[in-house]
């Protein structure tokens, strides 16, 4: 997990923690004000309570509620649900501008330091008492069918967050798993460039497939609450 590496893995910050959701151990990504996407074996239900990145950052009560889940996929893991606000939305609440609907926008490589970047914003168990959440980034590593493996270094508690393209923020995939459970023996060894201990999740062009929810939201893999917003790449990249 390279927990020394605060490039790779630190405390949140107010910038990067709006994206997600925490509730009942996992983690979630909101889509837009009204829906969340997480993973299906979190099993999210009516009436749970959640709270939304920020309330979780400035230590205030949940402030969301899930008020029906409009879609569930046991294979590729993954739930979408409708919540409300039981508070005002924070100013800073930020949704994923785009999500990737087929394996031609992602660059994924087994060779080190290679593979697009990603990153993702979760609640994990070992640091849930020391930090208020946990942002972790890493390289896509290969694809698999509907799963996507990476080196962002995962554990209990960041199922079913969502993971960002960190060129764009783009939104590549959920996360299902890992090679070890939280205090399990080596958990907090697991090295970058050994491929037996990269973790895994669902990619979003499985679910995007299956999902009307998805369509509707991402038309065009732009996200319709964000409208005309002019949302420029946050890195440029020049051949040689």
């Amino acid at each position: 997990l390279d927990e020394t590496d605060g490039n790779r893995r630190h405390e949140a910050s107010a910038l990067e923690v709006p994206w997600t959701v925490h509730f009942s151990g996992c983690s979630g990504v909101l889509l837009s004000p009204t829906l969340v996407l997480t993973a299906h074996h979190c099993k999210m239900k009516v009436g749970d309570v959640l709270h939304s990145g920020w309330s979780v950052l400035t230590g205030t009560s949940a402030d969301l509620i899930a008020t029906n889940i409009l879609e569930g996929n046991a294979s590729l893991d993954y739930a979408i649900a409708s919540v409300r606000w039981t508070a005002m939305m924070p100013s800073a609440q930020t949704f994923p501008p785009f999500i990737a609907r087929n394996a031609a926008e992602i660059f994924d490589s087994r060779v080190k330091d290679q593979g697009d970047v990603i990153f993702t914003v979760g609640f994990p168990d070992d640091k849930a008492k020391v930090w208020k959440s946990t942002y972790a980034e890493g390289q896509i590593k290969y694809l698999k069918d509907y799963k996507m493996f990476f080196n962002i270094g995962v554990i209990n508690g960041n199922s079913g967050g969502g993971i960002l393209k960190k060129e764009n923020n783009m939104l590549v995939v959920i996360t299902s798993g890992g090679t070890r459970a939280y205090r399990e023996a080596d958990w907090d060894n697991n090295s970058v460039d050994d491929a037996n201990n990269w973790n895994f999740g669902t990619a979003t062009w499985a679910i995007y497939h299956r999902s009307a929810v998805l369509k509707k939201q991402f038309p065009d893999g732009r996200n319709i609450y964000l409208g005309d917003t002019f949302l420029p790449k946050t890195k440029l990249f020049l051949a040689q």
